[in-house]
């Protein structure tokens, strides 16, 4: 169990949490190209970003990645 969920819930809801991320991040990205800001999409990836880096801790490392040594 992590946080009172099951490990298979709380995979989802991390996978959930990085799609979201993605999306907006893609929207971000094409409101840049479009000088438009949209200060709300912006905050919702950053907060999803956020909330997935701190998610994936309690996951625990199943192998070392380039990615853990340099951050």
């Amino acid at each position: 169990m992590i946080l009172g969920m099951s490990v298979g819930a709380f995979t989802i809801l991390h996978v959930i949490s990085t799609l979201v991320a993605i999306g907006s991040g893609l929207i971000v990205v094409g409101g840049m190209f479009s000088s438009d800001r949209l200060p709300v999409t912006t905050a919702l990836f950053l907060f999803t970003t956020a909330l997935t880096s701190v998610w994936r801790a309690p996951l625990g490392p199943d192998r070392l990645r380039f990615s853990d040594l340099t951050g």
